[in-house]
């Protein structure tokens, strides 16, 4: 059947892993860019990020949507990836400058939905995609992946990746591709514990008006962050109500191991050592 325009429905999320994973599983790694779908009938393509932003926003993406008719057959389809050039940072200004050079961008590609037929597994789209030569197309790079059938499997593909990579995907080889958040895909991010120095606040928007939106932070080596991760709601109105007793004071907060790119997922943990156990956030994530 011949659809001249796909609707965009969303992308399939995954939540995180908690306790052990269970096997087989399909091992990816999680890349720390910008997650771009590209939606391709008989008669066009259209990319958007996983928040419906249209690509053709961003600048002229031509060269790009025509690898992706040249790699596609006949037929609606949609094909998931992650934008990634060296961090985050680059990624984003490439992507979304309007006139940057487009052609610097890479997209690795995960995943690959029959829009005619979606009761696909994801074995079976793995397979597909593994049928795509890759090199002939410049912006293009297939995501890597392993199929751990243990724990011994599951330490070898963390170990490799986790580091290098913003984490690991963990999937179900038989789950189906759905249009929205499932436990058959898991996310695993290494995280790490630094304590940083409240020296300012931030209010809220929208239900947040009158309440902390993000605490303005500063670490030891002299890093100003912001921080709004990890609050409940109860805590943003008592805080910016209170926030004379709260400057200056140091709390525990939990972020993405990155290497040298910066601070990334702050969340607050706990204040720390604090004296007084009533202000004290006794707050402790399992990530």
């Amino acid at each position: 059947m011949k659809i001249k325009n796909i609707n965009f429905k969303g992308v399939m999320l995954a939540n995180i892993l908690k306790g052990e994973p269970e096997f087989p599983v399909i091992i990816e790694p999680k890349y720390d860019g910008i997650r771009v779908v590209f939606l391709k009938t008989d008669f066009d393509v259209k990319g958007y990020t996983r928040n419906e932003n249209l690509l053709n926003n961003y600048g002229n993406f031509d060269a790009i949507y025509e690898q992706v008719k040249q790699m596609l057959s006949k037929g609606n389809w949609m094909l998931d990836t992650e934008c990634f050039v060296d961090d985050w940072s680059t990624t984003a200004s490439l992507l979304r400058t309007y006139n940057s050079d487009k052609s610097l961008l890479k997209f690795y590609v995960f995943d690959i939905i029959n829009l005619d037929n979606d009761e696909d597994n994801l074995y079976e789209r793995k397979k597909r995609l593994q049928k795509i030569d890759f090199d002939k197309y410049k912006n293009f790079v297939l995501t890597p992946y392993v199929i751990a059938h243990n724990m011994e499997d599951y330490k070898k593909a963390y170990n490799k990746w986790v580091g290098e990579y913003e984490g690991i995907m963990l999937k179900d080889p038989n789950s189906k591709y759905v249009f929205d958040r499932s436990f058959s895909w898991l996310k695993v991010k290494p995280y790490k514990d630094i304590t940083a120095t409240i020296i300012g606040f931030e209010e809220g928007r929208g239900k947040y008006k009158n309440a902390l939106g993000a605490f303005i932070l500063k670490t030891k080596d002299g890093k100003i962050f912001r921080c709004g991760g990890g609050l409940l709601d109860s805590h943003r109105y008592k805080i910016w109500n209170d926030k004379e007793w709260w400057k200056n004071k140091k709390i525990d907060i939990s972020v993405l191991k990155t290497g040298n790119i910066g601070i990334r997922y702050p969340e607050v943990v706990r204040v720390n050592n604090d004296p007084d156990p009533k202000k004290a956030l006794k707050i402790r994530f399992d990530i």
